[in-house]
Order: structure tokens, then C-alpha cells, then sequence
């Protein structure tokens, strides 16, 4: 069987030396034959994942019609007037990309809605610089409307979490208030000096769950939306966190949909809504 081969395109030198350093690490080796048994699998079970579905429908919008010509708008019944997208901070650059498209074949407004310091996924492509400067990747404008009131933490909750991302840089400043005046609730930062001791941590953490379901483990996306009168950060200066990037800038997750920020429709664009 012939040993799979990849074309690698660079632009410069200096990315091409630095491509080739990291291209010779055996890990790299290791992934590209799992990625290439992943994409077998998936073919010969006539199956594939949530980002194929979101290519092939970009696809499917981009292609032409039977007859070779570029699709026409939508329009009639079959249009939408407006497009919201919640969680905004989460989308990569296909997610981008398929709205742009969606946008555009459905001349359509956009409102989006999310929390740049909510950009956790930079792992999987994420950047808060789509929600940080829309108007750059959708070619319109707009306007932000902050929602400075948090219903769901207490103010010392609250308190903490302003202070702890106010160190972050590439940030939209938000001055946020509980509706909840409590400052019962509990907050402990655990430091462990090594991966094992922060791995004997959880299995204890784990064990105790299973005897007493008050102490739960989990991460800090799963956490959204549930309330607890003790919250434990683990070793949020090393790499708990999915990307190395984000832990360093801290960008550690606080209370989501901050910003909304809404097209600014143009007089002339008739087919907007008010």
C-alpha cells in the first residue's frame, strides 16, 4: 500500500523553515494517519462530522444551478428577512464563512450575540475577533449593545470574575452588575505544582462525587448555566484550559452574552427590517 502524501503550500521562507521543523516532530506523523483512517472510517460508514455538515452545505450554497449558472437570491417565502446567531464567539472561520454566504444569498440583517470574554475555542479555530470587529469580516455596520446585568451569579461571583478579566488585552470593557447583592458564595483557586498532583486531585475529586453528589467535576463550558455555592478553579495558570493561547492572555469564561451587536441597516437598503 503506498504511504499517504501531502502538498504543504507556503509564502515565505521563514514559514517554510518553521513548517518543516514542526512537520518532522513524530506527533505530527501520528496525527496525519489518524486524520487519514478518521476520514476512511467516516466514508465507509456513509457518515460524517458536524464540520463536514457545515462545508457541504457552504458548498451546496456556493455551487451553480443545473445549468451551470450562478444561484440566483433567495427570495419569496423561501427568504429570511434576519439572521441571529447566538454564541458568536464560538465560530471559526467555516462558520464564517457559511454565514457571509447565507447572508448574502438571503440578502439578509444580522444580529449577533456573544461574549468575547467567553472565546474559549480557540482550539478549534475560534477567535474573539469576529465578535471584537465584526464590520471587518461582514463588510456592514454596526452597533453594540451591552447587557451590563448578570442574573445568575452573586456579586461577589461577579466582582472576581470583572477583576480577573479586566487583565485581558483584546477585549470589549464591560462594567458588569449582579442582580443578586449576595456575597455568600465561595470561591477557591487550587494550585498544584505538577500534572500528577493536579491528576490525584481530580480522581479524589471524582471519587468524592460518587459518594456525595454536592462536589462536581467538570469543565468550565459544561458549567454554564449551573448555580453552586462553592466554585473550584483548577491551575488556571497552566493548561486545564483547551489552548495554551488563551490560558496566557486569560481568557478564562465570565458570564455569557455580554455584547450583542446588531447591523446597522443603510436607508437605501430597502429589503432590511426597522
Amino acid at each position: 500500500m503506498r504511504s499517504a502524501r501531502f502538498l504543504v503550500v507556503t509564502f515565505t521562507k521563514t514559514a517554510s523553515h518553521e513548517l518543516r521543523s514542526r512537520l518532522s516532530h513524530p506527533d505530527f506523523d501520528r496525527f496525519f494517519r489518524f486524520w487519514r483512517d478518521a476520514v476512511k472510517a467516516l466514508h465507509d460508514q456513509l457518515t460524517f462530522t458536524f464540520e463536514d455538515q457545515k462545508y457541504w452545505c457552504w458548498l451546496d450554497l456556493r455551487s451553480p444551478d443545473a445549468a451551470g449558472k450562478k444561484k440566483p437570491p433567495v427570495t419569496g417565502v423561501a427568504r429570511f428577512d434576519h439572521i441571529l446567531v447566538d454564541e458568536f464567539q464560538d465560530i471559526n472561520a467555516l462558520d464564517l464563512a457559511l454565514i457571509r454566504t447565507l447572508i448574502h444569498r438571503h440578502r439578509a440583517s444580522i444580529t449577533i450575540v456573544g461574549d468575547d470574554d467567553q472565546a474559549i475555542f480557540e482550539w478549534r479555530g475560534a477567535t474573539p475577533d469576529y465578535i471584537l470587529s465584526p464590520q471587518e469580516h461582514f463588510g456592514k455596520s454596526f452597533k453594540t449593545h451591552t447587557l451590563r446585568m448578570n442574573y445568575r451569579s452573586p456579586a461577589n461571583i461577579v466582582l472576581h470574575s470583572q477583576k480577573l478579566i479586566a487583565h485581558n488585552k483584546r477585549r470589549e470593557h464591560k462594567l458588569v452588575e449582579a442582580s443578586n447583592d449576595s456575597h455568600d458564595a465561595k470561591l477557591l483557586v487550587v494550585e498544584t505544582d505538577s500534572i500528577g498532583e493536579r491528576l490525584e486531585f481530580e480522581d479524589e475529586d471524582e471519587t468524592t462525587s460518587a459518594e456525595n453528589e454536592t462536589l462536581q467535576l467538570m469543565t468550565a463550558h459544561r458549567a454554564k448555566g449551573k448555580e453552586f455555592d462553592t466554585v473550584i478553579m483548577l491551575d488556571t495558570v497552566e493548561d486545564i484550559w483547551p489552548h495554551k493561547r488563551a490560558t496566557r492572555t486569560l481568557q478564562i469564561e465570565a458570564e455569557r452574552r455580554r455584547t450583542v451587536a446588531t447591523e446597522i441597516p443603510h436607508n437605501h437598503m430597502t429589503d432590511k427590517g426597522p
